[in-house]
């Protein structure tokens, strides 16, 4: 434990306190927008987060497939991941004409067939894509195999 001692403020008052480094530090806000692009299946689902100085936290904004109305087997086609990508790409550059984003970052996880429109959509709308990442989770040996049929 800190030693206690007394602590001086400006008015001059004395009160007792701990003199050490407080536990809450500063965070540094990244004005850049954060794009986490899902693509499994059976859907493609976009959310976009980013920093609102005003607010003093992050907000997050969600595009699906489903939600631009694509219903069934329609949601996971390239086509319908082309549509929220533009989507997206435009809302993000209404937003960043008067702000202080400097770019986006995208990072991918799943393995559907709208996978590879994502940075396509984005470099034809003109976003500038800081990086690109993959999160897909890996199997590391992933599920047991079904015993062996014995005919």
């Amino acid at each position: 434990m800190e030693k206690m001692k007394r602590v001086n403020d400006q008015g001059g008052k004395e009160r007792k306190g701990y003199t050490g480094s407080s536990k809450a530090k500063s965070r540094q806000v990244n004005p850049a927008v954060r794009c986490r692009v899902t693509c499994s299946m059976n859907n493609t689902k976009v959310v976009r987060s980013w920093y609102d100085s005003e607010k003093g936290k992050r907000v997050n904004r969600v595009k699906t497939a489903g939600a631009r109305g694509y219903q069934n087997a329609k949601r996971g086609t390239v086509y319908a991941a082309q549509e929220v990508m533009g989507d997206v790409a435009k809302r993000f550059r209404e937003r960043g004409k008067g702000s202080t984003t400097q770019g986006m970052h995208v990072i991918r996880r799943g393995m559907g067939r709208g996978r590879g429109v994502v940075l396509t959509e984005l470099a034809k709308a003109g976003v500038k894509v800081l990086t690109v990442s993959d999160a897909t989770k890996d199997p590391h040996n992933g599920c047991r195999r079904k015993k062996a049929r014995r005919v």
